[in-house]
C-alpha cells in the first residue's frame, strides 16, 4: 500500500532523535542512514530551517507522517465503504487495513506527545514507532497479489514525499 522509502526514513529519523547531531548535519547525518537518501534528504529540506535541532526535526516529521497516514486512512475509508457491497473480501481486506491505519496514527500520535513533553523517553519513541511501522506493513501484506488489487497513491504520496509542508494541519 504505502510501503515505501516513507515508512522506513519515518522509523529511522526515531532511532536517530538521541544522537548529538550538530544543525548543520543534521540532514546529512540522519539521511546517511536510510536506504533511500535522496528521498529522505528532499523530504527534510522544508523542515530544516536555521536554528532547527535534531528534536524540532523529529517532531516536524512525526507532525507530517500523521497528517500523511490520516490521508492514507481516509483512502482505505473510501475504499472500503466502496467495496461493501461489491466485493466482500476485498471489504474485509480495506476493513482490517482501517484497524491497522488508526493504530499506527495512534502510535505516531503518541510520538509526538513523547517528543513534546521533553523528557526523553527513547525507549518509547522507538517502540512506538516499530508498532507504526508494522501496522503499515500489516496492511501492505493484505494488498500482496493475488489477494487484492494493488493501491495507486501516486498523488498522495507525491504530496508527503516532495511538498511535506502541503500536508501539514
Amino acid at each position: 500500500m504505502v510501503s515505501s522509502p516513507y515508512h522506513m526514513f519515518l522509523f529511522t529519523i526515531c532511532l536517530c532523535i538521541p544522537a548529538n547531531v550538530k544543525a548543520a548535519d543534521l540532514i546529512s547525518t540522519i539521511c546517511s542512514e536510510t536506504p533511500n537518501q535522496k528521498f529522505c534528504s528532499d523530504f527534510l529540506k522544508p523542515f530544516n530551517t536555521p536554528g532547527t535541532t535534531l528534536l524540532g526535526l523529529a517532531q516536524k516529521t512525526v507532525e507530517s507522517s500523521v497528517t500523511y497516514v490520516r490521508l492514507v486512512y481516509d483512502e482505505v475509508h473510501v475504499r472500503e465503504i466502496d467495496t461493501m457491497l461489491k466485493n466482500h473480501e476485498l471489504h474485509n481486506s480495506f476493513n482490517k487495513c482501517g484497524v491497522a491505519y488508526t493504530k499506527a496514527v495512534n502510535d505516531l500520535i503518541d510520538i509526538g506527545t513523547v517528543l513534546k513533553s521533553g523528557g526523553g523517553g527513547y525507549r518509547t519513541v522507538q517502540s512506538l514507532a516499530v508498532n507504526a511501522v508494522q501496522e503499515i506493513d500489516t496492511c501492505d501484506k493484505l494488498f500482496t497479489p493475488p489477494n487484492g488489487e494493488p493501491f495507486d497513491f501516486k498523488e498522495l504520496a507525491g504530496k508527503a514525499r516532495y511538498n511535506p509542508l502541503q500536508i501539514l494541519p
